[in-house]
């Protein structure tokens, strides 16, 4: 199964400058759809709305069970950079809200994350 990485050209505004929606690397793209709608700040974090639409269950992209995991990443240096993580439930499409971590200053481009959630 290969990755999809979708880099959108749609902007957001978040309290002042423009910000770009952040590049999407799905790794369960064989299994959800994910198109990023938005940004929000809520309580000091970077939060995307995004759409989720599912194509087949998740356990089919080789997870085991419905909640997929998410990372929030920043290019720093040319590394990449774990701002947050997180889970999300994908046991039915639908909008969906993630957690990118706190609102930096920096203004740098985020890219999220999808794949199978780790085991607890």
């Amino acid at each position: 199964m290969l990755g999809a990485v979708f880099l959108s050209t749609a902007c957001a505004a978040v309290d002042g400058p423009v910000m770009p929606l952040p590049a999407m690397d799905n790794r369960l793209a064989d299994c959800v759809d994910l198109v990023p709608r938005s940004l929000r700040v809520e309580h000091g974090s970077l939060w995307l709305d995004a759409d989720a639409t599912v194509i087949q269950p998740i356990g089919a992209c080789g997870c085991v069970s419905a909640m997929a995991g998410y990372h929030s990443l920043v290019l720093q240096g040319g590394r990449q950079i774990l701002l947050h993580r997180g889970e999300v439930n994908l046991k039915s499409g639908g909008l969906k809200a993630f957690d990118l971590g706190a609102v930096g200053a920096d203004g740098d481009a985020r890219t999220l994350r999808l794949m199978c959630a780790g085991p607890r």
